[in-house]
């Protein structure tokens, strides 16, 4: 059957409007020729120009550069298929989804998302930005995973008791503002890449709390903050108001600082904090066999030794700066992202 001019198709769990429509009776699938409006019994919305729905089986694909109005969030992308059966979604070709309550937006090739459990995976370049008023934090890796902080738990009790990597989940049953704000988590797979105005960062793999605002950074992380680097086995890196606020950082802790050319302070221990003032790393604590060299200048206000301290000062006229390196000394200035525009390079 093929319905023109103010074609409206109901059916219990959708309403169809649009300009033209064909219908395959025996198959049950609406084929979609024109600009085209679905909204379902939940009040997710989906705009396309082309494409098909089977109302027997629920299974859909859409193109023209569909639109999906589901909730929190808004997806656009090239083509869109869809099957309700399953509640699992695929976007392909220059993927947006913007989620209006974490206020962030992924930018991918290809997504799939399970509708049902409010998962996303994103691949093909993917990348995710968290907005903020003036410094927004861009993060891309090979693979990006989204979902619920409180799916990482099997039951009730252990929701409200027990902790994940050290974030203290609440009942989302019994705490609908936590449900809607902080009850996420995204993970990064391959080829870490974080960048902001006042911090970068790389690193293989990634894990971030919306609960919490903390980047854990695994497998050789390295953190940068105007000159200074800091690398170790794995970095926490503690954001508040949006913002860098605290690093932790585990195991062959080594942080360097640039204040010339082939010139550095560098500080090295088994652990590391760097505390950050207005977004800037501002002073750092090193614990356990800690080492340091630096440069009596006016880039540093004060230096605290404790514990079975020694050590020697040089004038720096008998000192070549090359020669000055703590063993394991590496500057990767190199592998910084130094715009939001090197993240795929």
């Amino acid at each position: 059957v093929y319905f023109k001019k103010n074609v409206v198709l109901n059916d219990p769990a959708y309403k169809i409007t649009t300009d033209s429509l064909l219908y395959n009776t025996q198959s049950q699938t609406a084929r979609f020729i024109a600009q085209t409006l679905i909204k379902d019994s939940s009040g997710r919305t989906i705009e396309t120009k082309e494409g098909f729905y089977n109302i027997g089986t629920g299974k859909a694909e859409f193109g023209g550069r569909p639109i999906i109005k589901d909730g929190k969030l808004t997806i656009t992308a090239n083509k869109i298929i869809n099957d309700d059966s399953t509640g699992i979604s695929q976007a392909r070709g220059n993927v947006i989804i913007i989620d209006t309550v974490q206020k962030t937006t992924i930018l991918a090739g290809e997504v799939y998302r399970d509708n049902k459990n409010d998962r996303i995976l994103a691949t093909r370049k993917p990348l995710m930005i968290i907005k903020q008023d003036n410094d927004s934090i861009y993060v891309t890796a090979d693979t990006l995973f989204s979902a619920r902080l409180s799916d990482l738990y099997t039951s009730k009790d252990s929701l409200t008791k027990d902790t994940i990597k050290g974030i203290k989940v609440v009942d989302v049953k019994t705490d609908k503002k936590s449900s809607d704000s902080t009850n996420r988590y995204f993970e990064a797979y391959r080829n870490v890449r974080i960048f902001s105005d006042s911090m970068q960062a790389i690193s293989d793999s990634m894990f971030y709390s919306f609960r919490d605002s903390t980047f854990r950074l695994f497998q050789k992380p390295v953190v940068w903050s105007k000159e200074s680097q800091i690398t170790g086995d794995t970095i926490y890196m503690f954001t508040k108001n949006k913002k860098a606020d605290k690093l932790e950082v585990f195991e062959n802790s080594f942080m360097v600082n640039r204040i010339d050319p082939e010139v550095y302070n560098q500080v090295k221990a088994t652990r590391m904090d760097g505390y950050f003032k207005e977004g800037q790393l501002d002073s750092i604590r090193a614990a356990g066999l800690a080492e340091t060299i630096y440069y009596g200048k006016e880039t540093l206000e004060k230096v605290v030794f404790r514990s079975n301290v020694s050590g020697t000062i040089w004038p720096m006229k008998l000192k070549d700066p090359k020669e000055m390196r703590l063993t394991n000394f590496i500057w990767l200035e190199d592998r910084r992202p130094k715009t939001k525009f090197d993240l795929f390079d």
